[in-house]
């Protein structure tokens, strides 16, 4: 078992912490995280020189959870395309690395449940795989989200949750708030684990005492399934995520105040004043 704690991106312009600190970014950051949601792969894929940078990281403990382009995953091209192989070159360089992350457009409905079997069928066996659904079929607590849970449950895979409720709690009364509620899927959370990693994004205010009648309940639970040996990936987000890094080590003290000598929390708080 293992926690996992860090944030959307490894740089952001207005991390203070990246700025006073020697390094590349991705360096620095992983002074103070040992995960980071790969969203830059849903875009565009490295080059050799760049991959290989990453990597070195890599081999130093630190698990990337890249996402699968979005070639594959919106174009609807699955593995038929140049992105997939690439992209599946790209893992086999990489030691060791959190889920890969499946995100599906909102359109993704019941109707493409059997391509989505027939795409996690014929996945490599040699990597996790966690996948985000953003329609409300996936969410009916009938057939269609029983039969979903019961094939991801059948191949390995996580289901990601991905929580918003403290994101639309908000006020809408700053750009980032109200662009971060028009974009982020405003769906039910379903709490529910389909293999032996878990993978949870959650967004909300930058201040972490704002956060406390969501989160809370997570502690509980990601205490739980580290009892019962999963590895979990706990990614912060904030609506402009300037202060994601902090809220992700509100986060991780949180749990670690309720799970004192746990071996696998082990990441270091900063000094004060880096975010």
């Amino acid at each position: 078992m293992a926690l996992f704690m860090g944030c959307p991106m490894w740089q952001h312009p207005d991390w203070l912490f990246q700025k006073q600190m020697s390094g590349s970014k991705l360096s620095t950051y992983a002074q103070f995280f040992n995960t980071v949601e790969g969203n830059t792969t849903f875009y565009s894929l490295p080059n050799d020189d760049i991959a290989k940078s990453w990597q070195a990281i890599a081999q130093m403990g630190f698990q990337f959870s890249f996402k699968f382009p979005r070639a594959v995953t919106h174009d609807g091209h699955w593995q038929n395309c140049a992105d997939y192989e690439r992209f599946m070159t790209l893992l086999g360089g990489f030691s060791q690395l959190g889920p890969v992350q499946i995100q599906l457009p909102n359109r993704f409905d019941r109707n493409q449940l059997g391509q989505l079997a027939g795409f996690l069928a014929q996945l490599p066996a040699d990597f996790r795989y966690s996948v985000e659904v953003r329609h409300l079929d996936f969410f009916d607590k009938n057939i269609t989200e029983q039969t979903f849970n019961r094939m991801l449950q059948q191949e390995g895979v996580g289901r990601t949750l991905f929580d918003t409720r403290a994101l639309f709690h908000m006020p809408a009364d700053t750009p980032e708030v109200i662009d971060g509620q028009q974009k982020k899927p405003r769906v039910p959370l379903h709490v529910v684990s389909t293999a032996q990693h878990v993978l949870v994004r959650y967004i909300g205010p930058a201040d972490f005492a704002a956060n406390e009648q969501w989160f809370t309940p997570w502690v509980g639970k990601i205490q739980q399934w580290l009892a019962q040996g999963k590895d979990i990936y706990l990614f912060a987000h904030t609506p402009d995520n300037v202060m994601a890094p902090q809220l992700a080590l509100d986060m991780q003290q949180a749990i670690t105040g309720m799970g004192k000598g746990q071996e696998t929390l082990t990441l270091a708080l900063p000094q004060q004043g880096l975010f």
